[in-house]
C-alpha cells in the first residue's frame, strides 16, 4: 500500500520534496538500486495526460538510502493553475515489477509574482 501525502506547492516557486521508503518488516531503508522512478501530477484520475511530470532523483545520488526527491522548476509550478491535483510515485524494478509507493493530493497555492515567460 502506498504512503499517502498531502503537499503544498507555491505557484511560481521551485519545489522539492523528499520521501523516504523503508521495508515493511524491518523498517530499514528500501534499496532502490534496481529501480526506476516515475511521478506524475494530474488534475483528476480521468485526465488523459499529466499536468506536469516530477523530475525524480535519489537523495545524495544514493539509491540505497531509500530516499526519493521530487522536483519541479519555478516555470513548471507557474504553469499550474491554482487548485487541487493528484499525484503518485511509481517505482519499477529491472525485472518489470511495478509498485506505487507514494500517492496523494497537491494544493497549488496561487502566486502574485510569477516568473516571466521564456522568450
Amino acid at each position: 500500500m502506498a504512503i499517502y501525502k498531502e503537499l503544498l506547492i507555491d505557484q511560481g516557486s521551485t519545489f522539492r520534496y523528499q520521501v523516504s521508503l523503508s521495508g515493511v518488516n524491518d523498517n530499514l531503508a528500501f534499496d532502490l538500486s534496481n529501480f526506476t522512478i516515475t511521478s506524475h501530477v494530474k488534475k483528476s484520475y480521468k485526465s488523459l495526460s499529466p499536468s506536469v511530470v516530477f523530475t525524480t532523483e535519489f537523495a545524495n545520488n544514493d539509491p540505497t538510502s531509500g530516499s526519493i526527491i521530487l522536483k519541479l522548476t519555478d516555470e513548471q509550478t507557474a504553469a499550474l493553475d491554482s487548485g487541487r491535483y493528484l499525484f503518485d510515485v511509481v517505482i519499477e524494478s529491472i525485472t518489470g515489477d511495478i509498485y506505487r509507493v507514494v500517492e496523494g493530493l497537491i494544493e497549488v497555492n496561487p502566486g502574485i509574482t510569477l516568473p516571466a515567460p521564456a522568450a
